[in-house]
């Protein structure tokens, strides 16, 4: 759920960020350009995450020119159309 979120700020901003540590328990996104302020760290507690260092602010100039967003994968795409098509399946 945390890396869907993350995934879906980053596409609405149009910055891409990348996770050099992820397991079980502990995450950090940064952003995909060196230099950029940008940086998330969290850690599972139990069931929920909690945000241990957030710093939203993007100083790069990375905006989205492509149209190859890396964090527009299949979950995140379904987190985004499920609703609508929940919503009216006829379309």
């Amino acid at each position: 759920e945390l890396i869907c979120a993350i995934q879906l700020y980053h596409l609405q901003q149009k910055v891409e960020c990348r996770t050099p540590k992820s397991c079980t328990s502990r995450l950090k996104s940064v952003c995909r350009y060196e230099g950029c302020s940008y940086k998330l760290c969290a850690r599972a507690n139990r069931d929920v995450w909690r945000i241990t260092t957030l710093k939203l602010e993007h100083t790069c100039e990375g905006s989205l020119t492509h149209n190859r967003h890396r964090s527009a994968n299949s979950k995140v795409l379904a987190h985004i159309y499920a609703s609508t098509i929940q919503k009216n399946p006829q379309t």
